[in-house]
């Protein structure tokens, strides 16, 4: 593989000390046209135009890592409380509502918060959050709410 991407570099001469000088010249060695690597049909730019679109957000949390997410069954307490006026502001419906219709999902990270942090700097942490997803009326799976860290009881919705 390195040999491989060796033989693509222009001039082979080269050296560290030079990528060390020249920060565009090691962007442009080390990181273009890379993603043909990954993709070799065509870029991606799906993600680079949509990343602030609450549809790829939720997308996102299926393709990644589906297993904590599960729907909150009718007759359950719900995780947590999001006001009510905002749930229908945000999804046309109250929480209770899309609960009932089987509209509304949770994915439940509260067990990271007993992961210990990591050792090297910066040291980092899972964020030991709940949320709440739902169907929306056209069918789209979106997110409606995120309760930040076990304990905690700020929220964040579509309208933040």
């Amino acid at each position: 593989m390195f040999y491989a991407w060796f033989q693509t570099i222009p001039d082979r001469s080269m050296t560290v000390e030079r990528w060390s000088q020249d920060l565009e010249d090691y962007v442009n060695v080390l990181y273009h046209d890379q993603w043909k690597n990954s993709n070799p049909l065509q870029e991606a730019p799906g993600i680079m135009e949509n990343y602030k679109e609450d549809l790829l957000f939720s997308m996102e949390r299926l393709s990644q890592n589906p297993y904590p997410l599960r729907q909150v069954k009718a007759n359950e307490e719900l995780p947590f409380k999001v006001d009510d006026d905002l749930v229908k502001n945000i999804a046309g419906d109250s929480l209770k509502d899309l609960q009932k219709d089987g509209k509304l999902f949770v994915v439940d990270h509260k067990y990271q918060a007993d992961l210990e942090k990591t050792t090297y700097e910066p040291k980092r942490y899972g964020a030991a959050c709940t949320a709440y997803f739902l169907i929306d009326h056209s069918g789209k799976f979106l997110p409606l709410a995120i309760k930040t860290n076990a304990g905690s009881d700020l929220i964040y919705t579509p309208k933040d």
